[in-house]
């Protein structure tokens, strides 16, 4: 199956949601043959607003995520 090239909201909130759980951006569209290829993503964030919504949320979430991570590790080592 070729990576689409058309802008598609249901996968760009999957992909969006793989971020917020942690992933890079590059590794969350490499998990899946269905994601578009990085060059495609970022043309699409650029022209949807909704997208470009999505992924700042994503990566907010991403950022309280990692401090949860870094805090249990920090809590481990004492």
């Amino acid at each position: 199956m070729a990576r689409p090239i058309e802008y598609n909201e249901s996968l760009s909130i999957e992909i969006c949601e793989l971020v917020a759980n942690g992933l890079s951006i590059i590794k969350a569209l490499d998990t899946n043959k269905r994601y578009p290829v990085w060059s495609t993503f970022r043309k699409w964030k650029r022209e949807n607003e909704s997208l470009q919504t999505h992924y700042t949320n994503a990566i907010q979430d991403k950022a309280d995520f990692c401090l949860f991570e870094i805090d249990e590790i920090c809590k481990e080592m004492k």
